[in-house]
């Protein structure tokens, strides 16, 4: 997200629809399994 490449208001929108988004699953799911779960152990 270059700021020479797109303005920010571009950037904003991308971070929003990246963050709203719901987590599909697929070949990535085990990973983020593993970090919310070093996440949940660590949590102060």
């Amino acid at each position: 997200l270059g700021a020479g490449l797109i303005g920010n208001n571009l950037a904003q929108q991308i971070v929003k629809t990246w963050l709203s988004t719901p987590f599909g699953g697929g070949r990535h799911a085990k990973r983020v399994d593993k970090i919310m779960d070093i996440e949940r152990r660590y949590r102060s």
